[in-house]
């Protein structure tokens, strides 16, 4: 989990041959569930895995739990996250 301020959010990971799934919070909500699995056969680095804009100016925290299962076609349930972009 983290807390931000702003009006939107980007979290910045890896899709991978081994990727998995993760459930996302918003606010306390479950808003998306989210695979990081590519859909084409190269590995992919630094791509938005979820996002979120026009949120309402103010704080906000976003939550992801990894579910530890594969996604389909997945060698593996991994979850790399390296990166939050916030928007003001």
């Amino acid at each position: 989990s983290i807390r931000f301020t702003g009006t939107g959010v980007i979290i910045v990971g890896w899709f991978l041959p081994t990727g998995g799934m993760a459930d996302i919070y918003l606010d306390g909500e479950l808003v998306k569930t989210v695979d990081t699995f590519p859909d084409e056969d190269d590995v992919k680095l630094g791509e938005a895995v979820w996002h979120a804009f026009g949120l309402p100016d103010g704080e906000h925290e976003v939550r992801v739990v990894v579910r530890g299962e594969p996604y389909i076609d997945s060698n593996g349930a991994e979850i790399c996250l390296t990166d939050l972009v916030v928007f003001r």
